[in-house]
C-alpha cells in the first residue's frame, strides 16, 4: 500500500477494532436473524478473520485505511508514502551517513495537510539530515485510519459482500466453475479508490 512519495508498502499493526462487527457479518450470512444475539457460534473465529481478509482487500483495493492502527512505512529517503488518512506520526528513525540508527526530532517536520497525499515535509528553516545510502535509510511510524462509525457505508457493503464471497467460495478453484472476487465489491469501492475517486 501506497501514498504519496515513494519506498516499500505501509505495513499496518492490528487494528483495535474493524468496521465490520461480528453480529453485522452474522446477519449477513444469515447466521442469526436478531443484531443483539450474542450467542457464540462454531465459526465466528473463521468469520473475524474474513472480516479482517475484506477490510485488507478494501484498504489494499482504496490505497486507504479503513480501520485505526500504527504503521510502518521505509524508503530510501524522506518521501516515504504513508497510507491516508493519517492521524499522527509516531517516530522517525533513519540510518546517518555512517549507517548507525538515529530518531528525527519532531522539530524538523511536519505533517502535510494534504489528507489524500500525506507525506512529511521540513518545518521552516530545517533541512533533512543526509543519510545513508539505502533502500531503507528512513523509516516511518505513524497512526492512519479512520474510526467504525466514519468508515463510509459503500465501503462496509463491499466488505459485507467480501465476507460472503469467501465464505461460500472456500477454496481457490470450485469444482464445477471458477470463482472471483464480484465485480460489485471494486464497484462499491471506486468511489474510495485513491486518485479515482473522492
Amino acid at each position: 500500500m501506497s501514498g504519496s512519495g515513494t519506498g516499500t508498502p505501509s505495513v499496518p499493526g492490528t487494528p483495535p477494532s474493524e468496521p465490520l462487527t461480528l453480529n453485522e457479518a452474522r446477519l449477513h450470512l444469515r447466521l442469526i436473524t436478531d443484531p443483539a444475539d450474542a450467542t457464540a457460534h462454531p465459526d465466528d473465529a473463521k468469520i473475524s478473520g474474513l472480516i479482517t481478509a475484506a477490510r485488507e482487500y478494501a484498504e489494499q483495493f482504496c490505497q486507504r485505511a479503513f480501520a485505526v492502527s500504527t504503521h510502518t512505512a521505509s524508503g530510501a529517503g524522506f518521501d516515504v508514502a504513508l497510507l491516508p488518512p493519517v492521524a499522527s506520526i509516531v517516530s522517525v528513525a533513519y540510518l546517518d551517513s555512517a549507517g548507525a540508527e538515529q530518531t528525527l526530532a519532531g522539530s524538523v517536520y511536519e505533517l502535510n495537510g494534504k489528507p489524500d497525499a500525506p507525506a512529511l515535509r521540513l518545518k521552516i528553516g530545517q533541512s533533512w539530515p543526509a543519510i545513508y545510502s539505502r533502500e531503507d535509510a528512513v523509516r516511518v511510524q505513524y497512526v492512519a485510519g479512520v474510526a467504525p462509525a466514519d468508515v463510509p457505508y459503500l465501503v462496509k457493503a463491499a466488505m459485507l459482500l467480501t465476507v460472503g464471497h469467501l465464505d461460500a467460495n472456500r477454496e481457490a478453484v470450485g469444482a464445477v466453475q471458477t470463482f472471483s472476487l464480484p465485480m460489485g465489491v471494486q464497484s462499491l469501492l471506486m468511489p474510495y479508490r485513491l486518485g479515482l475517486g473522492v
